[in-house]
């Protein structure tokens, strides 16, 4: 029985070993060609391969080798693959060092031989990162993003893609900055968002000829409707007990309505979002008139909310995006919480942008009120 039992595992194993043996010629003589590494990130590159070798079947592991010095080769290090179709394969290359130039073939291996492909190489940043998105109004933006590349690489665009799909690249939309320095860069996106959308957005910079992309952020563009209104401006993060400008549904008028007190100076005022009630109670304590269009905006109760103020001129802007972006429809001319001189204030036309002045006595302009929270 022992004797039996010996013979047996005997040709369990010699069975097994042809059945690899007979792999090695076809594993030598395969054809693997290694894709320009692509989809670099500070996770590591996206590496794909092709291969005239059908994985499907047989005790293969294939995957991709990668090294800091040339001709990098297994049990080094190496990523394995379990995503082969149709003859091509994939893996993110993980665990790598940032700032480093590494070399990198595809495998084939059935543990007795091993194949390889052509030889390639990749570089990691030593720092790619995208910081909140700010400043969002239904069409614009402001994002900051820095840059560390490894000494050797040779930055010749950075900038920022965006879409309303997740992972967006260079095929997406995108904003390159005028500046490929390193360090922290500010970029200003304009005039390429839809209203009230979710967005998601990575920095990038392209070095050596490849891109490189930081970390994703999501935001929402302005546009939308709040509770009372429209938002249209969002500071991106809370701050100083607010985040949002809402507009009110619609603008407002009554008999008589002029900016207030012309020839007294109202010193001080602002043109900045978010600056609209400090401008407004600026006027209102050089200027107390009931009739002046700040002050009926600070005693203004309008959908059970008593917080609305005059809006500043970059305000009125934001609210122009909305009517860019066909949200809201009107063509009027409205007062800003923005002085121009002791005798003019300045206003914003709605049917162009544009932003003009007026005598303070003028009664030629409408209001819309804005809050923020």
């Amino acid at each position: 029985m022992r004797y039996f039992l010996s013979i047996f595992l005997i040709a369990v194993f010699v069975t097994g070993c042809k059945k690899i043996d007979n792999n090695i010629p076809e594993i030598k003589g395969a054809q693997l060609v290694l894709a320009t590494p692509s989809v670099l990130t500070l996770d590591g590159p996206l590496l794909s391969s092709s291969s005239s070798l059908d994985l499907s079947t047989g005790e293969y592991r294939y995957g991709f080798c990668f090294s800091l010095n040339t001709n990098p080769s297994i049990p080094g290090a190496n990523t394995v693959s379990d995503n082969y179709a149709a003859g091509n394969f994939s893996a993110v290359a993980t665990e790598v060092l940032l700032g480093q130039k590494y070399y990198v073939r595809a495998f084939i291996t059935n543990g007795f031989a091993t194949a390889y492909s052509n030889m390639d190489s990749f570089f990691t940043p030593l720092y790619l990162q995208t910081d909140t998105v700010r400043n969002i109004s239904a069409r614009s933006f402001d994002v900051t993003i820095y840059t560390l590349p490894a000494i050797s690489d040779s930055i010749t665009e950075r900038g920022v893609c965006y879409d309303t799909l997740p992972l967006p690249d260079l095929n997406k939309l995108k904003t390159v900055s005028a500046l490929t320095d390193t360090g922290k860069i500010l970029v200003r996106v304009n005039d390429t968002l839809q209203p009230g959308k979710d967005y998601f957005l990575r920095s990038y910079f392209i070095a050596n000829g490849r891109a490189v992309y930081g970390n994703q952020v999501s935001f929402k563009s302005a546009g939308y409707r709040g509770s009372f209104g429209f938002i249209i401006y969002d500071k991106g993060t809370a701050s100083n007990g607010w985040r949002f400008v809402e507009a009110a549904g619609d603008s407002i008028t009554t008999s008589n309505i002029i900016w207030g007190c012309p020839g007294t100076s109202a010193p001080g005022t602002l043109t900045a979002a978010g600056t609209g009630l400090q401008n407004s109670d600026t006027i209102v304590a050089a200027c107390n008139d009931t009739l002046a269009a700040a002050y009926i905006c600070l005693n203004l109760s309008l959908k059970a909310k008593t917080d609305w103020y005059l809006p500043s001129v970059d305000e009125l802007k934001a609210l122009y995006e909305l009517k860019l972006s066909k949200v809201i429809a009107r063509n009027l001319v409205l007062f800003s919480s923005t002085e121009a001189s002791a005798a003019e204030c300045n206003v914003i036309d709605l049917s162009t942008g544009l932003q003009s002045t007026l005598p303070k006595s003028s009664s030629a302009a409408w209001i819309w009120p804005v809050r923020r929270y």
